[in-house]
């Protein structure tokens, strides 16, 4: 039997998506259920819509065809926003991938692509 079909109990860490501990579902499902407890945490808080916004406005209007849009994107907001560090980075990376955590974000924009990033950047709650 494929993977993808495959039953197995649901893991502790999908309870918080509304399953019971040990609820019997395909493999696929079990993969979407633990997603959707990371993705919920992933909508930006209100004090990051009007920052997303600047960066959806930047994020239009940078080269896409350069080397690094990811490092002039940064560039542009730290000068408009005032942010460093976490401030900076950690809701552009939450808006882009719905994550905290994960890849270079300098190697992980170009294969996002300027359309995505760009739709992703505009859904700011």
């Amino acid at each position: 039997m494929p993977a993808e079909l495959a039953i197995s109990p649901a893991p502790r860490a999908v309870a918080g998506a509304g399953l019971r501990d040990g609820a019997a579902l395909p493999f696929g499902a079990l993969m979407l259920a633990a997603s959707v407890g990371s993705w919920a945490q992933s909508v930006p808080a209100e004090a990051d819509a009007a920052y997303l916004a600047l960066a959806a406005r930047e994020a239009a209007a940078l080269d896409w065809t350069g080397p690094d849009p990811w490092h002039q994107l940064t560039a542009r907001l730290k000068a408009a926003s005032g942010r460093g560090g976490k401030a900076l980075f950690l809701p552009l990376r939450r808006a882009l991938t719905g994550l905290d955590h994960g890849p270079d974000m300098a190697a992980l924009l170009p294969l996002i692509g300027r359309e995505r990033a760009l739709a992703r950047l505009g859904k700011t709650g």
